[in-house]
């Protein structure tokens, strides 16, 4: 799994996208991972947050949490 593993330095342009994400439910670093998923546009995004996963899934980003219980 670790081969389709995308590490994406954060630029200013991905920090500002986060600033505008960021809320009282999202907290900012959580903010950052979402706004760098939505440059890179991955396939699935794992997500252990549920907040987080919230987010994601509301800007159209498939969300899967391994390990997690239904």
């Amino acid at each position: 799994m670790l081969g389709v593993v995308a590490l994406v330095a954060t630029d200013r342009t991905i920090a500002r996208a986060a600033a505008g994400i960021a809320s009282r439910s999202l907290r900012p670093v959580d903010a950052i991972h979402l706004a760098t998923a939505l440059a890179v546009a991955p396939d699935v995004m794992l997500v252990y947050d549920r907040r987080l996963a919230a987010a994601a899934a509301a800007a159209g980003i498939r969300v899967e949490a391994p390990g997690a219980t239904s």
